[in-house]
């Protein structure tokens, strides 16, 4: 019995054409400027892409299949897991659906790091090519660090990292009950040492 795979579907519509779409998406002198640092490699099956983030290493496609500016299929593989990512771009009404598929990384498990990580980085991503075609298309990226104070009140926060089981497992014990303020603990911690 094989174990169930995880997969990401989304659709994200961007006001412009399937043409440009394509080029942000597929086309190494686009996808640096708004994605990764460096993008290297021809779009012909059987060829390999490159897309460099500096001090963070490289993601390695090999191209399965192309037509542009319709349907390109990348396949590859990370920390040992194949994955599988189908970008789909079809003209609807008066803009552009990007249809993503993106399939691997091991078991369907929502709650794990690599899931949510993937989540949270095509969210952004998504966000940031559709800015890029609608507003700065063919413009080299700029980056800005922005800080603003948050507001939130520190106890609000921190009782449901510090406090319920959940909270806590989530960065530092493998489950297990909450935590009494008035009790003393043992937590068992991710690498089997007890706290």
């Amino acid at each position: 019995m094989s174990e169930e795979r995880w997969t990401d579907e989304r659709e994200i519509r961007i006001s412009s054409d399937p043409e440009s779409v394509w080029a942000a998406w597929a086309e190494p002198e686009h996808v640096r400027r708004w994605f990764s640092d460096d993008a290297r490699g021809e779009l012909e099956e059987g060829a390999e892409l490159v897309h460099e983030f500096h001090g963070h290493g490289e993601h390695r496609y090999t191209v399965s299949k192309v037509d542009a500016p319709k349907r390109l299929v990348l396949e590859g593989e990370m920390d040992g897991r194949a994955f599988r990512q189908v970008v789909e771009i079809r003209r609807e009404g008066g803009s552009t659906v990007l249809r993503l598929v993106h399939s691997g990384f091991g078991p369907a498990d929502p709650d794990s790091e690599i899931v949510q990580g993937i989540d949270s980085g095509w969210t952004m991503a998504l966000a940031m090519m559709k800015h890029y075609v609608e507003e700065r298309f063919g413009r080299t990226k700029r980056s800005v660090a922005l800080f603003r104070p948050a507001r939130f009140e520190y106890a609000d926060v921190l009782r449901g990292r510090y406090l319920d089981a959940r909270g806590l497992g989530v960065w530092l014990t493998d489950g297990g009950a909450g935590i009494d303020r008035s009790t003393p603990v043992r937590l068992r911690l991710r690498d089997g040492r007890t706290l």
